[in-house]
């Protein structure tokens, strides 16, 4: 009987443990969350996930694929399309568990080094793959906790009262939440653009720690296998660079900053009130203090908040460096193309009988202006 009632407790615990395991917990709020949530559906706070591992992921619904071809000089001809599915699988696979910004690098590398691959089959079905998986991956909108404008964070509603002396004190409401969040001391809508721009600088460090950890190799702004690292020509470097151009710095490529006066939220505190809240005089009736009481503000119809119009609420205004094409001004040596004609041998290729020994028998040498990237600076 004893050993019977102890191998039931173990199971219980063993329950216990696997589940508790499983549970997910919000960072920003603490509430639970099922194990297989991507948002909290308290705050709205994108909860962490377990790390893919390259090498696991890999290997899943790998596609047979052409190998690299190289030339006889020992350069790239043309990469393998298993390389290219295989970058194209990784991005898959963190977009599926929630982290667009790392899925995004994948999908944008996946997409450079396709263009250095021979056409497929299938008329072009694979790279437009990749552009569509690129473009969900930014458009992938997370919601995330910003500080109330109201209260400012405290989740307290406070007056502002005027005494019999004349002046002003702030007094804490008994019994009346904040009108803007209620108890929570936070609102929730999609991020702003300085909180994107931190994310992707957040996830560039998270993906070129993957890429190396993968043994891969960076040549220029690309990431590519090992056995590519000195194989790829100048053009083939600039085209690795062009695809791979950073955005504008500004905006992160939106084409749009947060706005000014209501700092990406698309809301101000209104101006008018006191939390949603103004006070009038009761009668003048005078003791210690002035008898006041509380009205609902017209102007904000008792929200304590009012839709911010310089941006009508959208919390965006146009990039004033891009002008809202969210990318670098053309470069105007190259003129985009990444590349110049290489000043030893005049784009000729050879000096004296020989392959020209600076630009390795291509005639071409990257831009020194915008290094392959055919983008300023």
């Amino acid at each position: 009987m004893g050993k019977t009632c102890l191998t039931a407790f173990l199971w219980v615990v063993f329950g216990l443990t696997a589940l508790f395991a499983q549970i997910v917990v919000c960072p920003l709020c603490g509430r639970e969350a099922p194990p297989t949530a991507i948002q909290c559906g308290h705050c709205g706070a994108e909860l962490s996930k377990k790390t893919v591992d390259p090498e696991q992921a890999e290997d899943l619904d790998e596609a047979d694929g052409q190998e690299h071809v190289f030339l006889e000089s020992g350069k790239l001809d043309a990469i393998g399309w298993k390389t290219v599915v295989t970058e194209f699988n990784l991005g898959r696979k963190f977009l599926a568990d929630g982290d667009a910004d790392l899925a995004r690098a994948f999908f944008r590398n996946a997409l450079a080094l396709e263009g250095l691959a021979k056409p497929d089959e299938s008329g072009g079905k694979r790279a437009e793959a990749i552009r569509t998986h690129v473009k969900k991956s930014e458009t992938f909108e997370i919601n995330r906790r910003h500080e109330c404008p109201v209260c400012g964070g405290s989740a307290t509603m406070k007056m502002k009262y005027r005494t019999f002396s004349g002046g002003v004190e702030h007094r804490e409401v008994q019994g009346k939440l904040c009108p803007r969040c209620g108890l929570s001391g936070f609102i929730v809508r999609p991020g702003t653009i300085a909180q994107r721009l931190s994310r992707l600088e957040e996830s560039g460090r998270r993906y070129e720690a993957l890429q190396k950890r993968r043994g891969y190799a960076r040549v220029g702004l690309g990431w590519v296998p090992p056995e590519l690292n000195d194989a790829l020509t100048v053009r083939q470097q600039a085209a690795l660079n062009r695809a791979l151009a950073a955005p504008c710095a500004s905006c992160g490529g939106a084409g749009a900053t947060d706005c000014r006066p209501c700092k990406g939220l698309g809301e101000i505190k209104c101006g008018d009130c006191e939390m949603g809240l103004v006070t009038v005089d009761a009668g003048g009736v005078l003791t210690r203090e002035k008898v006041i009481r509380t009205e609902k503000c017209k102007t904000c119809g008792g929200r304590g908040a009012l839709r911010c119009e310089p941006c009508g609420g959208k919390g965006r205004e146009l990039c004033d460096r891009c002008k809202g094409t969210g990318q670098r001004a053309v470069c105007g040596r190259c003129d985009a193309a990444g590349v110049t004609e290489c000043r030893r041998c005049g784009g000729t290729g050879e000096s004296r009988g020989e392959p020209c020994a600076a630009c390795a028998g291509s005639g071409a040498t990257l831009c020194s202006a915008c290094r392959g990237e055919g983008r300023t600076r």
